[in-house]
């Protein structure tokens, strides 16, 4: 006697099956009716230099809010460690070239995307000891590829999504 093969949609997603992107994003969809794809990535659009940017200047009131607990507590002790030392750092977003979904999950109730952001910065940290030295280059606009997840609570009618990762795609 053969079974029936599983169509997709009766995984809980927990199949060591390769899934497509397009695929995990269904799932999301059918799991919470707020997700919503142009939405997340606009709002990834307008999160990103908000973060980058508070990072530079050490605005933690500001990362407080877009940060889970985790994450904001290492860019704390970065900012912190950078104001013990003098240093400074200004960050400039100039454009972005792409912000893609790479993976859509759902794990304890909760929505996880991770997305990889290709934008042009312009990069300055200035340290104390330089700065006293009088000695430093015109910072240089440079392309970086960042990999970042945000999450959410499933079917939470708050649209915000809080950064609970980030690493440089190298």
């Amino acid at each position: 006697p053969g079974s029936e093969p599983v169509a997709d949609a009766d995984f809980d997603g927990d199949s060591d099956l390769p899934v497509s992107v397009d695929q995990q994003i269904q799932r999301v969809r059918r799991i919470d009716q707020y997700f919503d794809e142009d939405h997340f990535t606009n709002g990834v659009k307008a999160a990103f230099p908000m973060i980058v940017e508070a990072f530079a200047a050490g605005d933690k009131d500001t990362l407080r809010n877009l940060l889970d607990d985790g994450i904001y507590q290492d860019f704390a002790a970065a900012i912190d460690d950078r104001a013990e030392t003098g240093d400074t750092l200004s960050t400039e977003i100039k454009d972005f070239h792409d912000v893609s979904i790479l993976e859509a999950k759902v794990e304890k109730n909760m929505l996880d995307i991770t997305v990889r952001i290709i934008s042009d910065q312009v990069n300055e940290l200035t340290r104390q000891q330089a700065a006293n030295d009088g000695k430093g280059a015109e910072p240089a606009t440079v392309e970086i590829t960042d990999i970042w997840t945000f999450a959410r609570p499933v079917n939470d009618a708050n649209p915000n999504w809080k950064l609970i990762e980030t690493r440089i795609d190298s």
